[in-house]
């Protein structure tokens, strides 16, 4: 049975919200009642609900909440570094919002995805007004010191 005279006043008070969430009633002198209508102690009340594996889907649940909220707050930072012209800073914000997107299971969609397509579009348009041609140098030149160079070693 968990020790509850080792935990802090956190840890305590962490059991005590997750009760709560698991609808467990708290009477007086630190008892509980199950919503199965059984009356225990904290002590034991905690241990129940440690080996039902029910504080690990509380802790979960409470992570996923987490990363959403961060998830938000990232694509809002993102539009407004766009929005102030801010480029570094966008990229910045997005990959954040990937990266959140990604280790929290979400699978949302891209919501830049409309700017990729219009940016596609601009340079499509772009490779069909100009053609691309590459200048091709009628002798290799280096770059150092700009003479011609033959390509063997003195």
């Amino acid at each position: 049975m968990t020790d509850i005279a080792e935990m802090t006043d956190t840890e305590l008070n962490s059991y005590r919200e997750i009760l709560k969430v698991l609808e467990w009633r708290e009477q007086e002198c630190d008892h509980w009642v199950s919503p199965y209508g059984i009356r225990v102690t904290l002590a034991q009340a905690v241990a129940i609900v440690l080996a039902s594996g029910k504080v690990e889907q509380q802790r979960q649940c409470d992570l996923s909440k987490h990363l959403e909220k961060h998830l938000v707050e990232a694509e809002a930072k993102a539009w407004e570094s766009l929005a102030r012209d801010k480029f570094e800073m966008f990229g910045y914000w997005a990959a954040i919002w990937v990266y959140l997107n990604r280790i929290g299971g979400f699978k949302s969609a891209n919501p830049w995805v409309n700017l990729v397509r219009i940016a596609r579009a601009h340079e499509r348009a772009h490779e069909r007004a100009q053609p691309a041609q590459r200048p091709r140098p009628s002798s290799p030149v280096c770059h150092y010191s700009g003479l011609p160079f033959s390509g063997r070693p003195e």
